[in-house]
């Protein structure tokens, strides 16, 4: 018997991955059925904080810290999965991440995990900026590209007397 492949798909993931090591906030796995890592991208220990020889093995099922609900949401996924997960990788260290699961033709996954962290931040950011452009005294609008009104800060309805959904 003889199994053939076309390697051209392949051949592309691969040069993806490659481009994606040299990334420190993104990493790339291939995992059993079960999550547990057959391969990971050299740049897993930045992500996770923990080394690529340390996971292979593994089953992220385990390392999923306090969620109960993962297992039955990897199992039942029919062809990807995004979850935020809370990753133990050993001495009461616990590392926040995103990750995404793609279902394989082999009948595991594909996984690309990243730091949470930067999301976070992102968030606090745009939350800071968005009470400072509502306690703002200068009238502050938020236009669309045909110059229909998106959004206003408080100083606008003031100055105007109109509320944001009258304009």
């Amino acid at each position: 018997h003889v199994l053939l492949y076309d390697v051209t798909e392949l051949k592309e993931l691969e040069e993806k991955v490659r481009l994606s090591e040299r990334s420190s906030g993104e990493s790339f796995m291939l995992l059993a059925k079960d999550t547990t890592v057959l391969w990971s991208s050299g740049n897993v220990g930045k992500v996770l904080k923990i080394d690529k020889d340390d996971l292979m093995g593994r089953r992220l099922l385990d390392l999923a810290y306090h969620d109960k609900e993962f297992a039955g949401e990897i199992s039942g996924t029919a062809d990807t999965l995004s979850k935020n997960l809370k990753l133990s990788v050993g001495n009461d260290v616990f590392v926040d991440t995103k990750a995404t699961f793609i279902k394989n033709r082999f009948g595991g996954f594909s996984c690309l995990i990243s730091s949470n962290n930067a999301e976070k931040y992102v968030a606090a950011m745009q939350s800071a900026v968005d009470g400072l452009v509502e306690d703002a005294s200068d009238a502050i609008i938020n236009v669309d590209a045909l110059g229909y009104i998106k959004s206003t800060n408080r100083s606008v309805e003031k100055l105007l007397s109109y509320s944001t959904s009258e304009m």
